[in-house]
Protein backbone atom coordinates (compact mmCIF):
# COMPACT_ATOMS: atom_id res chain seq x y z
CA UNK A 1 0.00 0.00 0.00
CA UNK A 2 1.31 3.67 -0.82
CA UNK A 3 1.12 5.87 1.56
CA UNK A 4 3.02 8.79 0.34
CA UNK A 5 6.18 9.79 1.07
CA UNK A 6 6.81 10.86 4.88
CA UNK A 7 5.45 14.14 5.42
CA UNK A 8 6.83 14.99 8.46
CA UNK A 9 10.35 14.44 7.12
CA UNK A 10 9.54 16.23 3.71
CA UNK A 11 8.65 19.38 5.83
CA UNK A 12 12.50 19.60 7.24
CA UNK A 13 14.16 19.20 3.84
CA UNK A 14 15.30 21.06 1.10
CA UNK A 15 11.86 20.72 -0.44
CA UNK A 16 10.52 23.14 2.81
CA UNK A 17 9.63 25.96 0.01
CA UNK A 18 8.04 23.63 -1.88
CA UNK A 19 5.80 22.04 1.20
CA UNK A 20 5.15 25.58 2.48
CA UNK A 21 3.78 26.89 -0.91
CA UNK A 22 0.43 28.91 0.80
CA UNK A 23 -2.69 28.25 -0.72
CA UNK A 24 -2.09 25.27 -2.78
CA UNK A 25 -4.12 21.75 -3.63
CA UNK A 26 -1.65 18.80 -3.60
CA UNK A 27 -2.42 15.42 -5.46
CA UNK A 28 -0.39 12.51 -4.32
CA UNK A 29 -0.92 8.84 -5.71
CA UNK A 30 -1.55 7.16 -2.77
CA UNK A 31 -3.31 4.22 -2.07
CA UNK A 32 -4.35 4.39 1.92
CA UNK A 33 -8.04 5.26 2.88
CA UNK A 34 -8.64 9.12 3.78
CA UNK A 35 -11.41 11.91 3.34
CA UNK A 36 -9.55 13.66 0.28
CA UNK A 37 -9.12 17.40 0.47
CA UNK A 38 -6.29 18.40 -1.31
CA UNK A 39 -4.32 19.41 1.97
CA UNK A 40 -1.04 18.26 2.68
CA UNK A 41 -2.05 15.95 4.56
CA UNK A 42 -4.90 14.52 3.05
CA UNK A 43 -3.61 15.30 -0.60
CA UNK A 44 -6.29 14.14 -3.91
CA UNK A 45 -5.15 10.97 -5.64
CA UNK A 46 -5.32 12.03 -9.09
CA UNK A 47 -5.72 15.16 -10.77
CA UNK A 48 -9.63 16.33 -12.45
CA UNK A 49 -10.79 16.89 -8.99
CA UNK A 50 -7.79 19.14 -7.75
CA UNK A 51 -8.25 21.23 -11.20
CA UNK A 52 -11.67 21.67 -9.90
CA UNK A 53 -11.28 22.87 -6.73
CA UNK A 54 -9.28 25.87 -7.71
CA UNK A 55 -10.54 29.36 -7.22
CA UNK A 56 -11.36 31.62 -4.34
CA UNK A 57 -7.81 32.61 -4.44
CA UNK A 58 -6.28 28.91 -4.21
CA UNK A 59 -4.22 28.80 -8.17
CA UNK A 60 -1.69 26.15 -6.93
CA UNK A 61 -1.24 22.62 -7.76
CA UNK A 62 1.52 20.80 -5.93
CA UNK A 63 1.80 17.33 -7.43
CA UNK A 64 4.09 14.50 -5.45
CA UNK A 65 6.47 12.24 -7.34
CA UNK A 66 4.70 10.13 -9.81
CA UNK A 67 3.49 9.90 -12.84
CA UNK A 68 -0.23 11.04 -13.70
CA UNK A 69 -1.69 9.63 -16.53
CA UNK A 70 -5.29 11.85 -17.86
CA UNK A 71 -5.82 9.43 -20.73
CA UNK A 72 -8.12 11.37 -23.36
CA UNK A 73 -9.44 14.30 -20.95
CA UNK A 74 -6.32 16.98 -20.84
CA UNK A 75 -6.05 20.14 -18.22
CA UNK A 76 -7.99 23.32 -19.34
CA UNK A 77 -6.17 26.04 -17.48
CA UNK A 78 -8.24 28.30 -15.80
CA UNK A 79 -8.53 31.51 -17.45
CA UNK A 80 -7.47 33.17 -14.70
CA UNK A 81 -4.20 31.24 -14.95
CA UNK A 82 -2.78 29.11 -12.15
CA UNK A 83 0.46 26.91 -10.95
CA UNK A 84 1.47 23.41 -11.98
CA UNK A 85 4.63 22.49 -9.72
CA UNK A 86 5.75 19.21 -9.14
CA UNK A 87 8.35 17.42 -6.62
CA UNK A 88 10.95 17.45 -9.39
CA UNK A 89 10.94 17.30 -13.52
CA UNK A 90 12.61 13.43 -13.70
CA UNK A 91 9.87 11.81 -11.02
CA UNK A 92 6.99 14.06 -11.63
CA UNK A 93 5.21 13.34 -14.82
CA UNK A 94 1.52 14.03 -16.72
CA UNK A 95 0.74 12.58 -19.53
CA UNK A 96 -2.29 12.33 -22.03
CA UNK A 97 -3.43 11.76 -25.65
CA UNK A 98 -4.82 14.92 -26.16
CA UNK A 99 -3.49 18.25 -25.22
CA UNK A 100 -2.01 17.84 -22.01
CA UNK A 101 -2.26 20.98 -20.97
CA UNK A 102 -4.31 23.70 -23.29
CA UNK A 103 -5.57 27.31 -22.45
CA UNK A 104 -7.42 30.19 -24.22
CA UNK A 105 -7.39 33.77 -23.67
CA UNK A 106 -6.05 33.62 -20.24
CA UNK A 107 -6.18 36.51 -17.66
CA UNK A 108 -3.41 35.57 -15.35
CA UNK A 109 0.42 34.57 -15.01
CA UNK A 110 0.53 30.82 -15.90
CA UNK A 111 3.85 28.63 -14.57
CA UNK A 112 5.02 25.33 -14.84
CA UNK A 113 7.89 24.04 -12.81
CA UNK A 114 10.12 21.20 -11.75
CA UNK A 115 7.89 18.44 -13.59
CA UNK A 116 7.58 16.79 -17.17
CA UNK A 117 4.31 17.13 -19.44
CA UNK A 118 3.88 14.84 -22.40
CA UNK A 119 1.26 14.10 -24.69
CA UNK A 120 1.45 10.36 -26.81
CA UNK A 121 -0.83 11.82 -29.50
CA UNK A 122 -1.06 14.47 -32.83
CA UNK A 123 -0.97 17.13 -29.98
CA UNK A 124 0.24 19.15 -27.83
CA UNK A 125 1.93 19.01 -24.16
CA UNK A 126 1.79 22.52 -23.71
CA UNK A 127 -1.05 24.93 -25.88
CA UNK A 128 -1.62 27.95 -25.29
CA UNK A 129 -3.42 30.20 -27.61
CA UNK A 130 -3.64 33.98 -26.02
CA UNK A 131 -2.57 35.71 -22.98
CA UNK A 132 -3.30 39.42 -21.54
CA UNK A 133 -0.72 41.81 -22.07
CA UNK A 134 1.49 42.06 -19.14
CA UNK A 135 1.06 38.41 -18.12
CA UNK A 136 3.41 35.20 -18.99
CA UNK A 137 4.15 31.73 -18.99
CA UNK A 138 6.76 30.74 -17.11
CA UNK A 139 8.08 27.13 -17.05
CA UNK A 140 10.78 26.18 -14.64
CA UNK A 141 12.89 23.33 -14.93
CA UNK A 142 10.50 21.52 -17.37
CA UNK A 143 10.20 18.45 -20.05
CA UNK A 144 7.98 18.66 -22.96
CA UNK A 145 7.29 15.47 -24.24
CA UNK A 146 5.91 14.76 -27.80
CA UNK A 147 6.15 12.31 -30.56
CA UNK A 148 6.78 13.69 -34.06
CA UNK A 149 3.51 14.24 -35.59
CA UNK A 150 2.84 16.76 -31.63
CA UNK A 151 4.40 19.42 -30.52
CA UNK A 152 6.28 19.47 -27.08
CA UNK A 153 4.64 23.69 -26.81
CA UNK A 154 2.20 25.15 -28.53
CA UNK A 155 2.42 28.73 -28.15
CA UNK A 156 0.11 31.91 -30.08
CA UNK A 157 -0.54 35.31 -29.55
CA UNK A 158 1.58 36.31 -26.21
CA UNK A 159 3.45 39.09 -27.98
CA UNK A 160 5.92 40.95 -25.97
CA UNK A 161 5.28 44.35 -27.37
CA UNK A 162 2.05 43.71 -24.98
CA UNK A 163 4.53 42.71 -22.20
CA UNK A 164 3.84 39.32 -22.52
CA UNK A 165 6.82 36.51 -22.77
CA UNK A 166 7.13 32.61 -22.82
CA UNK A 167 9.95 32.21 -20.26
CA UNK A 168 11.57 28.78 -20.05
CA UNK A 169 14.36 26.93 -18.79
CA UNK A 170 13.95 23.74 -20.41
CA UNK A 171 16.08 20.48 -20.61
CA UNK A 172 15.74 17.16 -21.77
CA UNK A 173 14.52 16.11 -25.20
CA UNK A 174 11.58 18.01 -25.94
CA UNK A 175 8.70 18.07 -28.39
CA UNK A 176 8.67 20.56 -31.52
CA UNK A 177 8.10 23.85 -30.55
CA UNK A 178 6.31 26.29 -32.51
CA UNK A 179 5.59 30.46 -31.71
CA UNK A 180 3.77 32.55 -33.29
CA UNK A 181 3.19 36.54 -32.36
CA UNK A 182 4.89 35.14 -28.95
CA UNK A 183 8.09 35.67 -27.81
CA UNK A 184 9.95 33.11 -26.18
CA UNK A 185 13.05 33.85 -23.77
CA UNK A 186 14.27 29.93 -23.96
CA UNK A 187 17.15 28.91 -21.60
CA UNK A 188 18.01 25.16 -21.94
CA UNK A 189 19.92 22.55 -19.74
CA UNK A 190 21.53 20.37 -22.21
CA UNK A 191 17.63 20.24 -24.02
CA UNK A 192 17.51 19.04 -27.44
CA UNK A 193 14.33 20.18 -29.35
CA UNK A 194 13.19 17.50 -31.89
CA UNK A 195 10.88 16.91 -34.46
CA UNK A 196 10.59 15.92 -38.09
CA UNK A 197 10.73 19.43 -39.83
CA UNK A 198 10.15 22.70 -38.08
CA UNK A 199 11.71 21.83 -34.94
CA UNK A 200 11.11 24.85 -33.64
CA UNK A 201 9.48 27.89 -35.79
CA UNK A 202 9.10 31.09 -34.56
CA UNK A 203 6.39 33.22 -37.04
CA UNK A 204 5.22 36.44 -36.66
CA UNK A 205 7.01 37.42 -33.68
CA UNK A 206 8.87 40.47 -32.52
CA UNK A 207 11.98 39.67 -30.10
CA UNK A 208 13.06 36.52 -28.69
CA UNK A 209 16.19 34.64 -26.75
CA UNK A 210 17.29 31.27 -27.56
CA UNK A 211 20.20 29.82 -25.34
CA UNK A 212 22.05 26.72 -25.34
CA UNK A 213 20.20 24.22 -26.89
CA UNK A 214 20.53 21.88 -29.87
CA UNK A 215 17.88 21.71 -32.28
CA UNK A 216 17.43 18.75 -34.50
CA UNK A 217 14.83 18.42 -37.49
CA UNK A 218 14.99 14.56 -38.18
CA UNK A 219 14.12 15.57 -41.92
CA UNK A 220 16.23 19.26 -41.62
CA UNK A 221 14.29 22.41 -41.22
CA UNK A 222 15.37 22.36 -37.43
CA UNK A 223 15.33 26.20 -37.01
CA UNK A 224 12.42 28.62 -39.67
CA UNK A 225 11.99 31.54 -38.63
CA UNK A 226 9.24 33.32 -40.24
CA UNK A 227 8.12 36.82 -40.49
CA UNK A 228 9.97 37.28 -37.35
CA UNK A 229 12.67 40.01 -36.29
CA UNK A 230 14.62 40.99 -32.63
CA UNK A 231 15.63 37.07 -32.61
CA UNK A 232 18.52 36.38 -30.64
CA UNK A 233 20.40 32.96 -30.79
CA UNK A 234 23.05 31.99 -28.20
CA UNK A 235 25.31 28.54 -27.98
CA UNK A 236 22.55 26.67 -30.26
CA UNK A 237 23.75 23.53 -32.63
CA UNK A 238 20.84 23.08 -35.21
CA UNK A 239 21.32 19.30 -36.47
CA UNK A 240 20.11 16.84 -38.65
CA UNK A 241 20.59 13.19 -38.44
CA UNK A 242 23.73 11.79 -40.46
CA UNK A 243 22.12 9.77 -42.48
CA UNK A 244 19.54 12.74 -43.81
CA UNK A 245 20.15 13.11 -47.34
CA UNK A 246 17.25 15.21 -48.62
CA UNK A 247 16.67 18.70 -49.84
CA UNK A 248 15.14 20.48 -47.41
CA UNK A 249 17.39 23.32 -45.64
CA UNK A 250 18.15 23.02 -42.30
CA UNK A 251 17.86 26.33 -40.84
CA UNK A 252 15.86 29.27 -42.64
CA UNK A 253 15.05 32.76 -42.34
CA UNK A 254 12.01 33.99 -44.37
CA UNK A 255 9.87 36.66 -44.91
CA UNK A 256 11.60 39.66 -43.90
CA UNK A 257 13.20 37.95 -40.90
CA UNK A 258 16.11 39.21 -38.48
CA UNK A 259 18.16 37.60 -36.40
CA UNK A 260 21.03 37.51 -34.44
CA UNK A 261 23.56 34.84 -33.80
CA UNK A 262 26.43 34.31 -31.12
CA UNK A 263 27.83 30.78 -31.48
CA UNK A 264 25.42 29.23 -33.85
CA UNK A 265 26.88 25.81 -35.11
CA UNK A 266 25.24 23.36 -37.97
CA UNK A 267 25.75 19.98 -38.38
CA UNK A 268 24.32 18.90 -42.26
CA UNK A 269 24.94 16.52 -44.92
CA UNK A 270 21.96 17.13 -46.69
CA UNK A 271 21.57 18.61 -50.42
CA UNK A 272 19.88 21.59 -49.56
CA UNK A 273 21.35 24.52 -47.48
CA UNK A 274 22.64 24.66 -44.19
CA UNK A 275 21.59 28.15 -43.96
CA UNK A 276 19.39 30.10 -46.08
CA UNK A 277 18.74 33.74 -45.67
CA UNK A 278 15.71 34.76 -48.57
CA UNK A 279 16.06 38.41 -49.67
CA UNK A 280 14.63 40.99 -47.51
CA UNK A 281 15.93 38.74 -44.37
CA UNK A 282 19.36 39.30 -42.35
CA UNK A 283 21.20 37.77 -40.12
CA UNK A 284 23.57 39.70 -37.84
CA UNK A 285 26.22 37.47 -36.46
CA UNK A 286 29.13 37.05 -34.29
CA UNK A 287 30.00 33.51 -34.77
CA UNK A 288 28.69 31.14 -37.11
CA UNK A 289 30.26 27.97 -37.64
CA UNK A 290 29.76 25.58 -40.53
CA UNK A 291 30.84 24.74 -43.81
CA UNK A 292 30.25 28.22 -45.86
CA UNK A 293 29.49 26.14 -48.85
CA UNK A 294 26.38 25.22 -47.36
CA UNK A 295 25.02 28.94 -46.70
CA UNK A 296 22.50 30.31 -49.08
CA UNK A 297 22.09 34.04 -48.25
CA UNK A 298 20.11 35.73 -50.17
CA UNK A 299 19.40 38.69 -48.08
CA UNK A 300 21.69 40.61 -46.18
CA UNK A 301 24.82 39.01 -43.72
CA UNK A 302 25.80 41.96 -41.19
CA UNK A 303 28.83 40.94 -38.91
CA UNK A 304 28.39 42.79 -35.37
CA UNK A 305 31.63 42.58 -33.44
CA UNK A 306 31.62 43.35 -29.38
CA UNK A 307 34.35 42.80 -27.98
CA UNK A 308 35.05 39.73 -29.72
CA UNK A 309 37.50 37.62 -31.69
CA UNK A 310 37.28 36.77 -34.67
CA UNK A 311 39.26 33.45 -35.03
CA UNK A 312 41.47 31.96 -37.75
CA UNK A 313 39.94 28.44 -37.84
CA UNK A 314 38.36 26.28 -40.50
CA UNK A 315 35.09 27.24 -39.47
CA UNK A 316 35.92 31.17 -40.09
CA UNK A 317 38.86 31.68 -42.44
CA UNK A 318 39.65 33.04 -45.81
CA UNK A 319 36.90 34.39 -47.75
CA UNK A 320 34.31 33.24 -45.67
CA UNK A 321 35.62 35.97 -43.06
CA UNK A 322 36.07 38.45 -46.10
CA UNK A 323 32.68 38.14 -47.10
CA UNK A 324 31.24 38.28 -43.18
CA UNK A 325 33.81 41.20 -42.71
CA UNK A 326 32.30 43.29 -45.90
CA UNK A 327 29.12 43.71 -44.15
CA UNK A 328 30.44 44.77 -40.38
CA UNK A 329 28.01 47.42 -39.22
CA UNK A 330 29.96 48.10 -35.92
CA UNK A 331 33.01 47.38 -34.28
CA UNK A 332 34.25 47.73 -30.51
CA UNK A 333 37.55 46.93 -28.81
CA UNK A 334 37.72 44.16 -31.36
CA UNK A 335 40.22 41.46 -31.06
CA UNK A 336 41.49 39.12 -33.91
CA UNK A 337 43.38 36.46 -34.11
CA UNK A 338 44.73 35.44 -36.96
CA UNK A 339 48.10 34.81 -38.68
CA UNK A 340 50.51 37.68 -39.53
CA UNK A 341 52.24 36.27 -42.62
CA UNK A 342 52.08 38.27 -45.87
CA UNK A 343 52.93 41.46 -47.24
CA UNK A 344 51.43 43.95 -44.73
CA UNK A 345 49.35 46.59 -46.33
CA UNK A 346 50.12 50.14 -47.18
CA UNK A 347 49.01 51.44 -43.77
CA UNK A 348 49.61 55.27 -45.45
CA UNK A 349 46.28 54.44 -47.90
CA UNK A 350 44.50 54.76 -44.27
CA UNK A 351 45.74 57.87 -42.75
CA UNK A 352 42.83 59.65 -43.12
CA UNK A 353 40.78 57.01 -40.97
CA UNK A 354 38.83 58.13 -38.09
CA UNK A 355 39.21 55.57 -34.48
CA UNK A 356 36.73 53.08 -35.35
CA UNK A 357 37.15 52.70 -39.19
CA UNK A 358 37.22 49.49 -40.50
CA UNK A 359 37.91 47.74 -44.15
CA UNK A 360 40.14 45.92 -46.31
CA UNK A 361 42.95 46.36 -47.60
CA UNK A 362 45.45 44.50 -50.19
CA UNK A 363 48.77 43.70 -49.77
CA UNK A 364 52.29 43.88 -52.56
CA UNK A 365 51.84 39.95 -52.72
CA UNK A 366 47.41 40.34 -53.64
CA UNK A 367 46.39 39.12 -50.08
CA UNK A 368 43.30 40.50 -48.62
CA UNK A 369 43.78 41.74 -44.95
CA UNK A 370 41.63 43.02 -42.23
CA UNK A 371 42.40 47.03 -41.58
CA UNK A 372 40.75 48.91 -38.22
CA UNK A 373 41.92 51.73 -36.81
CA UNK A 374 42.10 51.26 -33.18
CA UNK A 375 41.28 53.37 -29.96
CA UNK A 376 44.88 54.00 -30.00
CA UNK A 377 44.69 55.88 -33.39
CA UNK A 378 46.83 53.10 -34.11
CA UNK A 379 46.57 50.75 -37.61
CA UNK A 380 45.93 47.23 -37.04
CA UNK A 381 46.17 44.75 -39.97
CA UNK A 382 45.71 41.25 -40.29
CA UNK A 383 45.54 38.85 -43.34
CA UNK A 384 42.05 36.86 -44.03
CA UNK A 385 43.81 35.56 -47.20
Amino acid sequence: MRTGIDRNALALTNQAAYVGRSKAIWIDQRSDSYTENGSFWYPYKTIPPAVSSLGSGVNSLMLMPGSYDLGGTGITIPAAGFSLIGFDVNNTTITSSVDTLSGTSVTGNILFQDITLATSGAYSAIKINGISATKNLTLARVILSAPATGYGGWFKDLPNSAGSYVNAVLGGSIGRLYFENASPILHGMNAQIIGATNAFEIKNTNGGFINDMAIIGTQAKSLVVDNSGGIIIRSVEAQAPPGYSGSNNLIELINNSTIQASDLSTTYNGSGKALYVESGSTIQWITVEGDRADFDIQGTKDLKIYDDDIKNSSAISGTAVKDALDNVSEAQNLKAIVTLVGATPNQSDFSSWSVGNYGHGVGTDSSIWWVYKDGASSIKSYQLT
